[in-house]
């Protein structure tokens, strides 16, 4: 819905309670600008409350940058997928098969901080997984880049608040 309604040439999508390490914007921004039909992709620190990561290095996830009008070319985020995790792989899979290319910025550094309990989950969840593997195969091998019909982003489509039509 977000991706179908929004109203500039560029998303940007992160998860809510990842904390901003340097301007991530600008600098996945300024990359789109010299080279276009492309999408970034920041990288993410899993730290525990006192700073501690959980893994050696940062991941090449936690954030995407693409120009709309690819979004829009392969239908959004496959609206299939309802189980945590998955997603972000799946729609920079479509958007390299219609032939965005990714870069991965690891000067655009997200951190999100959960409690050691969680990061020991979450580091056991990268490490196994209890999905079946036509399901894996299927988010990170798509057959198809469109993965909805037309009529994707419509579930929660009623505006609240306009900005444009109200100071």
């Amino acid at each position: 819905v977000g991706i179908r309604f929004s109203t500039k040439k560029y998303i940007f999508v992160c998860s809510p309670e990842s904390e901003f390490q340097n301007d991530v914007l600008y600098i996945m921004r300024k990359t789109l600008h010299f080279y276009p039909d492309h999408f970034t992709t920041g990288y993410i620190d899993f730290q525990d409350f006192n700073g501690s990561s959980v893994y050696s290095y940062p991941l090449p996830y936690g954030s995407i940058m693409v120009e709309k009008k690819h979004l829009i070319a392969i239908k959004g985020y496959d609206e299939s997928i309802h189980k945590w995790g998955g997603d972000d792989d799946n729609i920079r899979a479509r958007l390299e098969m219609i032939g965005v290319k990714r870069l991965s910025l690891s000067n655009a550094l997200l951190v999100h901080r959960e409690s050691q309990e969680e990061l020991a989950k979450r580091k056991d969840k990268h490490r196994a997984t209890n999905r079946p593997p036509e399901i894996i195969k299927s988010i990170l091998y798509p057959s198809n880049s469109i993965s909805n019909c037309d009529n994707w982003g419509r579930d929660f489509d009623e505006m609240s608040y306009d900005w444009k039509s109200k100071p």
